[in-house]
């Protein structure tokens, strides 16, 4: 369930077909997996982002377009967790 509308808005921009309008997205033949990290807020922990990363992942996800962040660039050990996400 999109809360606030932002992931659908972001799955149109990549993978919108055109179906409902003019527009269509940058890949519209992607397929696009939706994982829920944030709650009905918008907000969470970097740990649920970094879960959902590595679901993706996973579950064979090419790429991985998302708008989050860490508030004010985060403490190190997020910053370490976000870089040791999906270390292949």
């Amino acid at each position: 369930m999109d809360d606030n509308g932002n992931g659908t808005h972001c799955a149109g921009t990549v993978a919108g077909q055109g179906a409902s309008g003019s527009q269509t997205g940058m890949a519209p033949n992607a397929k696009i997996m939706v994982v829920k990290v944030w709650n009905s807020l918008g907000s969470g922990t970097s740990s649920q982002m970094c879960s959902g990363i590595q679901f993706a992942a996973d579950n064979g996800a090419h790429v991985i377009s998302m708008s989050g962040g860490i508030f004010e660039g985060g403490k190190e050990a997020e910053k370490i967790l976000f870089r040791n996400t999906m270390i292949i």
